[in-house]
């Protein structure tokens, strides 16, 4: 019997509630407001999810699918909340394992075969989700490139500053570039190298 591919996206930075993982096809994510008492939003770059609502025992969900006939096998994420979540995997419930010691705290479930996992939140607060991680296995489904490449930003720069979101990503991956000028200095022009061809 072939052995699937294995694959694991990752994000750490989030400018929507919902899209691909990391712009992979396989594996999408989804912020919804559930029984929350308003809609997710994104909050410095972390998905928030709300808190049950008055009456309510649970409040926003975080859903990741699987597409392309893809099954995920593990995910974490990580939070600023602990034992906050009522996990779902296929509609049944899943029991997570929790660490760190301080936020944000790892939300981990593995073992898995799924076509959908679920994070809902059970904290009577907002509930910021400023990471994903999806393992997954191919069965017939497109893999994505998994080569990760770093934007590497001069350290020689005067009369400002420069970021880079994210600082590394997948090819085919929009990366956003920001200059921003010292008192006294204007932005004139930018110089980009691809580091294989100089």
């Amino acid at each position: 019997v072939p052995q699937a591919d294995a694959v694991t996206v990752e994000q750490s930075s989030f400018t929507t509630i919902s899209g691909d993982l990391n712009n992979d096809p396989n594996i999408s994510y989804s912020a919804l407001k559930g029984d929350g008492t308003t809609n997710p939003v994104i909050n410095s770059n972390k998905i928030r999810i709300y808190k049950p609502a008055s009456g309510k025992t649970t409040g926003g969900v975080l859903k990741l699918t699987a597409n392309n006939n893809c099954k995920i096998t593990a995910v974490t994420i990580k939070t600023n909340r602990k034992n906050a979540f009522i996990v779902a995997v296929d509609g049944a419930a899943q029991t997570p394992s929790y660490q760190g010691e301080s936020s944000p705290y790892s939300v981990s479930v593995s073992n898995l075969l799924a076509n959908e996992v679920t994070f809902t939140n059970t904290y009577n607060d907002s509930n910021d989700i400023s990471y994903i991680s999806v393992s997954y296995s191919s069965d017939g489904g497109e893999v994505p490139p998994t080569t990760s490449y770093t934007v590497n930003i001069s350290d020689t720069i005067t009369g400002g500053t420069v970021t880079a979101n994210p600082m590394s990503a997948i090819a085919g991956t929009e990366i956003t570039l920001t200059a921003t000028p010292s008192s006294g200095y204007t932005f004139t022009s930018w110089t980009v190298t691809n580091a294989s061809t100089g």
